[in-house]
């Protein structure tokens, strides 16, 4: 299924993996305090320790958007800041580390993508299953350039200049773009399966569009909002008391309708499936 990575949603609006931004209440967003390690749930507290390493905590923000709650906490190793992100339940999104402490393969990939840049910062994140490294840097001429690596030290993501993408995506951009420009194109590598996520801001509402090489538009993410009422009853019964992470209008059609594709997390796994507009449950998906 063709949706973003969550290593690319760096928080300070990690927030939960965009987590039940789709229709949820708005009387709380983007509510952010700092608070107390008391104060804090005896879940995170317990991650909170498990992760200083003997570092010194600097501070915690409890952030609150959109009915979704996780924590920010900054601390010190040695000196050096690092932050790491936490949901209420205690589990851990991601951890700012040095490049010292990623895998051998992981640092031979990031000096091959820096080629000779500034490193700026690693983001190790935790996606239930797998881990990568979101990496900023800066390239020699001064421009900033981000890429997330697997374990292993495959490219997943990288960031690229619209220039850079093949010719018909460049096209179908010029026909969605509309006189706006691009705020970040993602070049997505899974396994053999290259696309191209594109993210802008077009009458006021953030777009983001995932296009295959060939130019042809795969997807679109939407709010749950905005799926037909059918399709919302569906998504919310099949998800439950879980968590909805992401969900995309597709493009392509599954049992001869354009279906609803849903990325979520129920008991600590992620499954993946699709829903008919008319609210017809269209099975699980890889």
């Amino acid at each position: 299924m063709h949706s973003p990575n969550l290593s690319r949603i760096k928080v300070s609006a990690f927030l939960g993996w965009a987590l039940l931004t789709f229709g949820a209440p708005k009387a709380d967003a983007d509510d952010h305090a700092a608070i107390p390690f008391a104060q804090t749930p005896p879940a995170v507290q317990k991650t909170i320790v498990a992760n200083l390493r003997g570092g010194t905590l600097a501070g915690i923000e409890k952030a609150q958007e959109d009915g979704v709650v996780s924590y920010s906490v900054e601390f010190a190793i040695n000196g050096q800041s690092r932050d790491m992100i936490i949901d209420e339940d205690g589990t851990l999104f991601s951890l700012e580390v040095t490049f010292q402490e990623t895998p051998p393969p992981v640092q031979k990939a990031i000096v091959a993508q820096i080629a000779g840049g500034k490193l700026d910062a690693i983001e190790k994140t935790f996606d239930i299953d797998e881990v990568s490294y979101e990496v900023e840097f800066t390239a020699k001429d001064g421009s900033e350039g981000r890429c997330s690596l697997g374990e292993n030290g495959a490219l997943l993501e990288i960031d690229i200049p619209l220039r850079a993408a093949p010719p018909a995506v460049q096209k179908t951009l010029a026909g969605e773009l509309k006189n706006v420009a691009v705020t970040t194109l993602t070049k997505i590598i899974d396994d053999a399966d290259v696309s191209y996520e594109a993210d802008f801001n077009r009458d006021g509402k953030d777009v983001s569009l995932t296009i295959a090489t060939d130019g042809r538009l795969l997807s679109e993410q939407i709010t749950l909002a905005e799926a037909t009422p059918q399709a919302r009853k569906t998504i919310q019964d099949t998800v439950g008391n879980g968590k909805i992470i992401a969900v995309s209008k597709s493009y392509e059609k599954k049992d001869k309708v354009l279906p609803f594709m849903v990325e979520a997390v129920k008991d600590g796994k992620r499954f993946n499936f699709s829903v008919g507009p008319k609210g017809k449950f269209l099975g699980m998906d890889e």
